[in-house]
Order: C-alpha cells, then sequence, then structure tokens
C-alpha cells in the first residue's frame, strides 16, 4: 500500500463512523508502518519484531494491543518471508523523489489499479490509479519552489526580470533591487528536507553572474503537505493539497 492509498482506506473508514485520531491520539483504529512501526501517540496497540520459525535470526514486524500475549500469526495464502519488508527493510520502499526513475507502467488490473515494475527489484508493483493523479512531479515540486520564492522576493522589494524553470538551468530567477541585478538559483525539497544546491553549481552561478555584473545567491525551499497528519504524509507532495513552505532567504554564494 502506498501512504495515499493509506490515507483513501481510512478516510473510507471514519465516512463510517471509525476514525483514526482524536486530539492527536489513536482512537478506534491505528496505522502502523514496517519501517518506522507507530507513528502516532498510541496507548492501545504496539508494534514489535517477533521471531519467525524455529530460529530466533529472523523476525517479522507485527502490531497488536498491548495486553495481548497471544504468538498466534496469520498470513495471506502467498505471503513468503523472503519477499517481506522484515526481510527486505528498507530496499523495499520507494522514496517519493525516486518513483519516476524507478518504475515502469506494465498494465492496468482491475479496480483502478495498475501495475508497474520496480527497476530496482526487478518486482511488479500496484498504484492506485488515484495516487497516479495526485502526486507532483519533480518539474511541478521546482515550479513551486520558485513560485514561492518570487512571492517572497516580491515583498521584499525585488523586481522579477525574468524566470527560467528548467531544472538543470541556472538561474531560477533574475532580479534588480537598488540598481543591483542578482541571479538566484532555487531548489525546493519535501519535508523534512530541503532544496540542496550541488557544489558544481555553485562555481557555475558565479561565472555567470560575474559575467553581467550581478550578484549569485542560491534559495532552499522546503514544503510539507499540510493536509497531512503523519510524519511520512508530510513528505508526500500531493496535488491540490494545502502546503507549509518555508525559505532559507538569500544567501550569497561566495
Amino acid at each position: 500500500m502506498t501512504p495515499d492509498d493509506v490515507r483513501h482506506y481510512v478516510k473510507s473508514l471514519e465516512s463510517n463512523g471509525v476514525f483514526y485520531l482524536k486530539n492527536g491520539e489513536a482512537c478506534d483504529l491505528v496505522v502502523a508502518d514496517m519501517l518506522k512501526g507507530i507513528p502516532e501517540k498510541c496507548d492501545w496497540a504496539k508494534y514489535s519484531d517477533v521471531p519467525f520459525g524455529d530460529d530466533n535470526l529472523r523476525k517479522i514486524g507485527i502490531c497488536q494491543g498491548v495486553e495481548d500475549d497471544d504468538e498466534t500469526i496469520f498470513f495471506p495464502d502467498d505471503w513468503e518471508f523472503e519477499n517481506s519488508i522484515s526481510y527486505r527493510g528498507s530496499s523495499a520502499f520507494i522514496p517519493n523523489e525516486e518513483i519516476e526513475e524507478r518504475i515502469d507502467f506494465l498494465k492496468k488490473a482491475e479496480n483502478g489499479i495498475n501495475v508497474y515494475l520496480d527497476k530496482k527489484t526487478g518486482e511488479e508493483i500496484f498504484i492506485s490509479e488515484k495516487d497516479e493523479l495526485k502526486i507532483m512531479t519533480s518539474q511541478e515540486i521546482h515550479d513551486f519552489g520558485i513560485q514561492i520564492a518570487s512571492g517572497l522576493l516580491e515583498e521584499e522589494g525585488y523586481e522579477i526580470q525574468g524566470v527560467n524553470n528548467e531544472l538543470d538551468l541556472n538561474p531560477q530567477i533574475i532580479a534588480k533591487k537598488e540598481n543591483q541585478s542578482s541571479y538566484i538559483a532555487i531548489r525546493t525539497g519535501c519535508y523534512p528536507g530541503e532544496g540542496q544546491l550541488e557544489e558544481s553549481d555553485h562555481s557555475k552561478m558565479k561565472e555567470l553572474a560575474e559575467l553581467d555584473g550581478a550578484v549569485p545567491f542560491f534559495v532552499s525551499v522546503g514544503i510539507a503537505n499540510s493536509d497531512s497528519k503523519t510524519e511520512e504524509g508530510m513528505g508526500i507532495p500531493v496535488k491540490g493539497a494545502g502546503f507549509n513552505a518555508k525559505w532559507s532567504g538569500l544567501k550569497k554564494i561566495s
């Protein structure tokens, strides 16, 4: 399940009177992450790793009531330990920034589910069509960061003279204030990260600015999905969602 699939499912439960969070704590249900455990405060459920099979070397992650000591575990018919996240860990998880490069579309399945190939593992993965439509691309994240920075620069008295939104072409903004031109590189990252400028781009920006008598600057933008109630969800750039944004201000490249 992708994080968005989880959110859709939780919303469907809440529409029927089964609620996830109340006052920041798990209420009628709890979401357990195979890599991070239970992300929200919960005093009635626990996540733990327990031995699997006849040895103590293999362990699987389980979620159960805090007072539940029953060691009976149920698996789907085709479940295999070697293909589980308990065994493979973070290699089974695809970070949002890797989605475009790492997966290829294979076919449409039933009920609005599409099948993709994970080029890193060679395995098929299943993603809801709803999720595909909502995740922002790298270009859209980049454009959003430029939009945020442009508005904040204008508030500080800068006149925007030119905007370039190509991912690999600097600067993103040419601006002027008090008769001084500024070349501004902008990078945008998703929570908990922020935009980072590669070291090679520092020297390129300095050279470009010097040619035109401008001052080179870097602006780092960070965006967080404000519609999400979880730490993980805040880092997923969903189209149409609300966002909290922060920026570094102008950092002179020297």
